[in-house]
């Protein structure tokens, strides 16, 4: 079985891209999301159809993260850095996630806890900007009544 290269790297800033650096056999394969991880799910699922539809080779696939490319842009935890030190993210993780304050911090930082890259999924990343507009809310509220 042969062994490809597939590049994740950093599209834009709310998307990755998955690709082959270099047609093989007539193909030339790619994937995106809104994540690393989504990206390399769907450049599977264009493997898995190139295969089935068009007769593609079966193949290995050697997994390339361009870190350059992913981590040059600003991390949401830079992003939130004016506020970061005046907020609790136990309580936001917990509150707008359900998950631990470890799953926040790694997501902030764009690692997945295991060396890989990860980032927010869109949704999750609409879920933190309107927990921290919440958040704002009701400090207001609470100021508003002193």
């Amino acid at each position: 079985m042969r062994t490809i290269k597939v590049t994740i790297e950093r599209a834009d800033a709310n998307s990755f891209s998955a690709y082959t650096d270099a047609e093989f056999d007539g193909f030339g394969l790619a994937g995106y999301g809104s994540t690393a991880e989504e990206a390399k799910k769907d450049f599977i699922e264009s493997y898995k159809e190139a295969r089935d539809i068009f007769g593609c080779p079966e193949l290995a696939f050697e997994w390339q993260y361009d870190l350059k490319k992913i981590m040059n842009q600003e991390t949401p935890k830079q992003k939130l850095k004016d506020i970061l030190l005046d907020i609790n993210i136990s309580k936001i993780a917990n509150r707008y996630f359900n998950r631990s304050s470890s799953w926040l911090y790694h997501k902030l930082d764009r690692i997945d806890g295991n060396g890989g890259v990860d980032d927010f999924s869109a949704e999750e990343l609409e879920n933190l900007k309107n927990g921290l507009l919440d958040l704002a809310d009701r400090i207001k509220c609470a100021a508003d009544k002193l």
